[in-house]
């Protein structure tokens, strides 16, 4: 499948709002999409949530605003995490999944790896990219995405 151009942007959107939410690691848990205060399991959507996993930070925002407001979307984001966590261990294209991850050994520390490698941000946050340099190519997502790129990126402040 190839993603429109607006649909990737859209999709990077997501996750970039999941993990500005969870850069905060006390906003972040395992075990279950969200959590309360009490630490009892709630819909990441939900008022009273306070902590999410990566699968429930994206929810969270992929349902928020009527453009985002599709499955679609949050799917897109997902795939996206999914593959910037392979880049980011060099698993080429060994099955993953994000709550294996996330509930895993070193699951907030890989999570982050994998938002920051889907992101193309550097361990600081930082865009990878210099003052300015062109993107040309193919990103393949998982075994049926696939996006095409050409776009002339510029770092702000440079």
């Amino acid at each position: 499948m190839l993603w429109q151009a607006r649909d990737a942007e859209v999709a990077r959107g997501l996750l970039r709002k999941a993990y500005e939410l969870l850069k905060n690691k006390r906003r972040w848990t395992k075990d279950a999409s969200a959590k309360n205060a009490a630490g009892e399991q709630t819909s990441p959507q939900e008022r009273d949530a306070v902590k999410w996993c990566a699968s429930g930070a994206i929810n969270k925002f992929g349902w928020e605003e009527p453009e985002t407001n599709n499955r679609h979307y949050v799917s897109m984001a997902e795939e996206l995490l999914i593959q910037g966590i392979r880049d980011a261990e060099h698993l080429g294209e060994e099955y993953v999944t994000i709550p294996g991850v996330n509930d895993g050994p070193g699951g907030y520390r890989r999570i982050m790896r994998g938002f920051r490698q889907a992101l193309g941000l550097t361990e600081n946050g930082e865009p990878m990219v210099g003052p300015a340099m062109k993107i040309e190519g193919t990103i393949t997502v998982g075994e049926a995405v696939t996006i095409e790129l050409e776009k002339e990126v510029t770092k702000q402040g440079a």
